[in-house]
């Protein structure tokens, strides 16, 4: 399960956002993007005569009308939490391990105690 756990995405430098809760980080860098608009204009080639039409050329503009600003936030981990985290749960287990292993060499003493706690929640 922790080993599936999301973490932020390495490609952007994230900090920690101090106006939000803990555990919210934001990319540092804002992404900024135009937003477009075609159009078509013309430019005069050779101004008209008395024999010749004007010779007009058609063209495509690109315009910029307006920006979009996009902010990044994420309550993913950083991949060094995780790898804490992932250490953390391996040490958990090899401690597990260890005293199942002890308590599977331990002496124990055989008792019946089932018939006294039936007796304690029947007639008490």
């Amino acid at each position: 399960m922790f080993e599936s756990i999301p973490t932020l995405a390495p490609g952007l430098v994230w900090e920690e956002d101090v106006a939000s809760e803990d555990g919210v980080f934001k990319a540092k860098d804002d992404f900024s993007q135009f937003k477009t608009e075609k159009d078509i204009d013309f430019r005069v080639l050779y101004d008209a005569t008395k024999e010749h039409p004007a010779q007009i050329k058609e063209f495509n503009i690109t315009k910029n009308v307006g920006k979009y600003v996009t902010s990044k936030w994420s309550g993913m981990i950083t991949s060094h939490r995780k790898a804490e985290l992932l250490t953390n749960l391996e040490v958990l287990l090899a401690a597990v391990k260890k005293a199942r292993q002890r308590a599977n060499n331990a002496y124990v003493e055989d008792k019946h105690i089932g018939k006294d706690l039936i007796d304690f929640i029947l007639h008490n």
